[in-house]
């Protein structure tokens, strides 16, 4: 908990322990309440809150049935109507770090250069917010597979805990 590392008396820690479990028994009873989305699935994996294939399986299953991995897929292309099965570069921050964790590397390296090879394909120079042209062309979000690259395949992974700040080594070669 950060409260360990602010060094917060022992009460207020358990005070957030106490809300952290309270806050994974809803998520954990709105995740039984309904099929499991792209996005829960994503978060709630990250949190430790759901099996690891579960999530996998959710998030590839959502990935696969998007633009640009499936060409007639649901895509953005007005700011002002979303999708909801549509994927976009911004949360793959966050999915394809489920997927690159839990020994979908090889699958991670096909969505990237499938959707990101479209972009280039399309004359990107820079990476554009979602898959079409007609929204900014510049993006950092978008970037996720420049981080994801350096993090997961070369290997380098900077963490903080108790501890303190350290980084991992763990070398993904995603297939090749």
């Amino acid at each position: 908990l950060w409260q360990q590392l602010l060094e917060a008396d022992s009460g207020e820690i358990d005070r957030w322990r106490s809300e952290r479990e309270r806050l994974a028994r809803t998520i954990r009873h709105s995740l039984d309440e309904a099929p499991p989305t792209y996005h829960a699935m994503t978060l709630a994996s990250r949190l430790g809150l759901v099996p690891a294939a579960a999530a996998v399986a959710t998030i590839a299953g959502h990935v696969e049935r998007g633009f640009t991995i499936d060409p007639n897929g649901s895509r953005l292309r007005d700011p002002t109507q979303g999708h909801d099965d549509a994927f976009t570069p911004y949360f793959t921050h966050y999915s394809f770090a489920v997927l690159l964790e839990n020994g979908a590397g090889e699958l991670v390296r096909r969505y990237w250069e499938t959707a990101w090879g479209w972009m280039l394909v399309h004359g990107a120079t820079t990476w554009w917010e979602v898959f079409d042209d007609r929204w900014s062309q510049c993006h950092s979000w978008s970037g996720s597979p420049t981080w994801q690259l350096s993090q997961y395949v070369l290997g380098l992974q900077p963490r903080a805990d108790a501890r303190g700040f350290y980084s991992r080594l763990r070398v993904n070669a995603v297939g090749l």
